[in-house]
């Protein structure tokens, strides 16, 4: 018996220290969407791996740069999320455990040709990516979700032509359409809630708690927007590299403040909503660079490990007090 409980405990110990494996991402560092392939560097600008994204040849058009993988997103699960091609568009989810890849389409969701175009974002049960109408009426845009529990997929009843995609931290969708127009969407049944109008040449986007709005734009500028579109600050961004251009493409933040910028030709700039400093690395091509934050990992809490060692002794307890004197 004595046997028995040692070796629940020993199993148990197992179950607590276990290294989670769902995740192998980092938490803290970086993810950079370039060329094909998702790369993780850290904070400082050194690169700790790569994973390269399928390409999804178009029906349509042999596959291309304009094609490849776009905007990404960590999933709570630790799946990797990418907004994957044009003319299909696909979701496609990388699941590091297995190291497997699935890939998801939907009715008429494409997206231009143009290399900075496409965002993703998820809350979890759900996974949003932006949708061009291009050029034409009849072929719609907007906002499609994933349900990733049964598999079924919505487009958002008003068509926008968007390019880029957000999930606000103040619980509402956002979408870029055009080059100067925000479209804000209820997450819950993509209901179309109204438009906000500010700047020119917008590329990326991130929206804050208050609804406040950061964009990137042409003129090495990160701009700062209240929730009705009036401007309130902007930031000088630094560049690394060889080749220096003021186009950038990409914004995320975090609940915390945390922004990262990514840039046409592959720099990656880290700042926050304060604007309090700003620095910059070179990422691994000089290439339209995606920009995303990886998730922080769940480690064991005190209380759980407090409470599989007090099961433990107590089974211990019960087997001593039946073991025959």
């Amino acid at each position: 018996m004595k046997r028995v409980a040692c070796c629940l405990v020993a199993c148990l110990a197992g179950i607590a220290f276990e290294p989670v494996s769902a995740d192998p991402f980092i938490a803290g560092n970086i993810l950079l969407s370039t060329d094909g392939t998702v790369y993780e560097y850290t904070p400082a600008g050194v690169q700790v791996q790569e994973i390269t994204v399928p390409e999804l040849d178009s029906p349509y058009f042999p596959y291309s740069s304009a094609g490849k993988a776009r905007d990404i997103i960590v999933h709570p699960s630790g799946e990797l999320l990418v907004f994957n091609g044009k003319f299909p568009a696909s979701m496609s989810t990388y699941d590091p455990g297995a190291d497997s890849w699935t890939h998801q389409s939907f009715t008429d969701w494409d997206m231009v040709a143009n290399v900075a175009y496409g965002g993703i974002a998820t809350d979890g049960r759900f996974v949003y990516v932006c949708d061009s109408t291009l050029g034409s009426s009849s072929n719609p845009g907007g906002v499609v979700r994933f349900d990733r529990q049964d598999g079924s997929a919505i487009r958002s009843s008003v068509s926008r032509d968007a390019h880029d995609l957000a999930l606000g931290l103040d619980g509402f969708l956002y979408t870029l359409s055009g080059e100067n127009t925000v479209n804000k969407f209820d997450p819950a049944n993509l209901d179309h809630l109204g438009d906000i109008y500010i700047g020119s040449g917008l590329r990326g986007l991130a929206v804050d708690v208050d609804g406040s709005m950061f964009v990137v734009a042409g003129g090495w500028r990160l701009r700062h927007y209240a929730a009705d579109g009036s401007f309130l600050g902007e930031l000088e961004l630094p560049t690394a590299g060889t080749v220096f251009t003021s186009e950038h493409q990409d914004v995320d933040l975090l609940p915390d403040g945390s922004i990262l910028v990514g840039q046409r030709w592959g720099s990656v700039v880290q700042t926050d909503r304060d604007f309090s400093s700003a620095t910059a690395f070179q990422g691994p091509t000089e290439r339209p660079t995606f920009v995303a934050f990886t998730n922080a990992v769940p480690e064991p809490s005190t209380a759980i490990l407090a409470g599989i060692a007090a099961i433990a002794l107590a089974v211990l307890g019960v087997r001593r007090r039946r073991t025959p004197t």
